[in-house]
């Protein structure tokens, strides 16, 4: 399916030198960043611009030599504001690999490709190992000095609430290209590339320096191929890949465990919502003095299942400084360090319950309303709420209604056997007591975390 169609030099062959432009639109909202480096210097200098300034930052950039010749970068995701940090994310614009075969722990085909010296004979053993494997090809194949950047281009922006998901398709990337040498810290949605056009000083042979599209994979009518996200991901699934080699385990969070995407959905959610829940409660002057290091702890988990280790410290940072501008950077690192230390360690990041949430934060029913991981108004307010809080599912494929039928099953096995458990002798002889002292069927429901029904049904004694 998405193998045909193949030009091996296309359109944009003719274009290599504006291939950020691909992807980075100018009718954008949010901003894109350059990182550059002279030669010789120690550290990148980073700056944003707007989006709507993108094409004559990159012109002006490549009619000056790329920085003076030294090392230059482009972000490939579109940022709210100019931090070029994953809590700031708008829009995600790829999917997208960076091939290391020239390092020395690199897999054995990895070294094979890196006995190539040609980059458009390199590209072509990466398209015919694709073709082997049942890999979709990459929209584009981006020669970077050294290595290898391997892009497949959405045909739309995809919002930032779709990270966790994004991150799947990452990890399956990284899998798939697992054998010629995929960098599994190239995998992250504040990654910046090498911009096209400029010269990589680190190249192995001179006339290998110039950063370059060397394989394009075009349309019919000549434009770049672009998927479509969902359709991308299910080709892509590990499943739909030959396994030749072991292959490492894939970090789904920043602690490097495998965690359940809902999991990491919920948190990223969560992470939302107490931006939210910071606005409508304290306004500008932000999370007060008392409660500050309980906000700063779970913005700090909430951002760990999503964000890679390496960057948690730095994240936790400039999102709870946005929320709380009176906290110093010492006092926001002491608050966060226990979740910071854990995930560093490679450990799980913390499981909290929605009630174990609402209680951290004192979050009121009517703040709870306008939350979008508690069932409220706010971002889900057009969903139709079913049996046990569901939405109902109209308007889904056969595909989708049976993938969702199951898991509904299974979450409502677990909230049965949830009920059960609680239901001892101790907690009914609680919700009779309390009925007893005059407390409604709602409140003993609200009291000891049970539905109404189950309240009444302990109760009728």
């Amino acid at each position: 399916m998405f193998n045909q169609k193949i030009n091996a030099y296309g359109a944009f062959s003719q274009s290599k030198h504006n291939e950020a432009q691909l992807y980075h639109r100018p009718t954008l909202s949010g901003s894109f960043t350059i990182s550059q480096r002279k030669p010789g210097a120690k550290f990148l200098r980073q700056i944003s611009y707007k989006n709507s300034k993108f094409p004559e930052v990159i012109q002006n950039l490549l009619d000056g030599g790329g920085y003076q010749n030294g090392d230059c970068y482009v972000s490939q995701a579109s940022f709210s504001n100019e931090s070029r940090q994953i809590a700031h994310l708008q829009y995600l614009l790829s999917a997208y690999t960076d091939l290391d075969f020239y390092a020395e722990n690199a897999p054995l085909l990895a070294k094979q490709l890196g006995l190539i010296t040609r980059p458009e004979d390199r590209a072509t053993f990466v398209i015919d190992f694709c073709d082997e494997r049942r890999i979709p090809l990459p929209s584009h194949i981006v020669h970077t000095g050294r290595g290898l950047y391997l892009k497949w281009l959405f045909d739309t922006e995809l919002l930032s609430e779709k990270l966790p998901a994004w991150n799947d398709l990452q990890a399956s990337i990284l899998s798939a290209f697992y054998d010629l040498g995929a960098d599994k810290m190239a995998t992250d949605g504040s990654r910046i590339f090498r911009v096209c056009g400029t010269r990589n000083i680190k190249a192995l042979l001179p006339e290998n320096e110039e950063v370059r599209v060397i394989w394009t994979r075009d349309c019919e009518s000549g434009s770049a191929y672009t998927f479509a996200f969902g359709a991308l991901c299910d080709a892509l699934k590990p499943s739909s890949t030959i396994e030749t080699s072991p292959r490492p385990k894939i970090a789904s969070s920043s602690s490097g465990q495998a965690v359940d995407q809902r999991a990491r959905q919920l948190w990223w959610d969560r992470l939302e919502d107490i931006r939210h829940l910071v606005k409508i409660r304290y306004g500008k002057a932000g999370v007060p003095e008392g409660i500050r290091n309980s906000f700063c702890w779970i913005v700090a988990n909430a951002l760990s299942y999503n964000v890679p280790a390496a960057q948690l410290r730095s994240e936790v940072l400039s999102v709870f400084h946005e929320m709380c501008p009176g906290y110093t950077a010492a006092e926001i690192q002491s608050s966060a360090s226990s979740v910071v230390s854990k995930v560093s360690s490679g450990q799980a990041a913390y499981r909290i319950s929605n009630d174990e949430l609402r209680k951290k934060l004192s979050i009121t029913p009517e703040e709870e309303r306008q939350l979008k991981t508690y069932g409220g108004v706010g971002a889900r307010r057009n969903i139709i709420q079913g049996v046990m809080g569901f939405e109902r599912m109209h308007g889904l494929t056969h595909e989708e209604y049976t993938a969702e039928t199951t898991r509904r099953k299974q979450e409502a096995a677990k909230h049965t056997n949830a009920m059960k458990s609680m239901a001892s002798e101790d907690n009914r002889a609680m919700a009779l007591k309390l009925r007893v002292d005059g407390l409604s069927i709602g409140e003993i429901a609200e009291e000891l975390g049970i539905s109404k029904s189950t309240a009444h049904a302990w109760t009728k004694k």
